[in-house]
């Protein structure tokens, strides 16, 4: 008899019409191939979120970690590897969330050096590319 695994990230959007839209548009920016990343304000306005929330970032965040952690239960990359911040200091990477979620999923050691995150996330993208290749 298999376990049934409870989600680590809890989110009242898994389910949803909105949650799978967004869902959607992570694979379809996946399928469009290296290079291609979406921002955490782009996912929010295909949600239906306002994007001017000042708890943006970690909203999105919290949701696109379910999407990451359902692939994970498949075997899959950590989808979220592909949402990036538009602006800041994190431009054109993701949030300390998504290292997070892969220390808690055993995809990432706990301790490891921002150069060793940042490797870690440059490999979960050329994962994701390759699985969702059309």
């Amino acid at each position: 008899m298999m376990a049934i695994m409870k989600p680590i990230v809890k989110t009242k959007h898994r389910g949803t019409k909105e949650y799978e839209k967004a869902y959607d548009k992570l694979k379809e920016t996946a399928r469009a191939g290296p290079g291609s990343t979406i921002t955490y304000v782009e996912v929010a306005e295909v949600m239906g979120i306002n994007p001017k929330n000042p708890h943006i970032g970690g909203i999105i965040g919290t949701i696109v970690g379910a999407m990451s952690e359902d692939e994970d239960n498949l075997g899959k990359p950590l989808l979220s590897a592909i949402v990036v911040n538009k602006s800041g200091d994190l431009a054109g990477k993701p949030g300390p969330g998504f290292y997070e979620l892969a220390e808690l999923l055993g995809r990432l050691k706990p301790g490891t050096t921002d150069e060793e995150k940042s490797d870690f996330w440059k490999e979960e993208l050329k994962r994701i590319y390759a699985t969702y290749k059309e």
